[in-house]
């Protein structure tokens, strides 16, 4: 398997996050990249936590984690979704008429290159 390659700034930050006991999921572009390569510039890191960090209880379920992939980069774990999942994402996101209309057609392409990685069953971008 290839190694992941994100921003410093991310996994310096997950790193923080995990040595306080948060263990986030990286959501979003970034999250996508993982798969797909550094296909954009980044202008944010979308993640995941437990609501708890927010002050509501949250219930970890076995259903979320058959829903990660985990890899190692800089020496960090890094937990996202299965493509499959980030590709249910986007095909949501695209019928928000918000993101269509701020987006235009970057949804859908990230969509595609999705169905590519999926039909090549090719290993994450470095």
């Amino acid at each position: 398997m290839l190694m992941p390659n994100l921003p410093p700034a991310t996994t310096r930050l997950i790193a923080a996050l995990q040595k306080v006991g948060i263990d986030p999921i990286l959501y979003g572009s970034q999250g996508v990249s993982v798969y797909l390569g550094a296909f954009k510039q980044f202008g944010d890191i979308d993640l995941l936590i437990e609501s708890r960090w927010l002050g509501a209880d949250w219930q970890h379920t076995a259903s979320l984690e058959d829903a990660l992939e985990i890899f190692t980069v800089n020496d960090t774990t890094i937990r996202t979704l299965k493509p499959q999942l980030f590709k249910k994402a986007y095909e949501f996101s695209v019928r928000d008429g918000y993101r269509t209309a701020v987006r235009g057609k970057k949804d859908t392409d990230v969509i595609a290159r999705l169905n590519d990685y999926l039909t090549q069953g090719t290993e994450p971008a470095d």
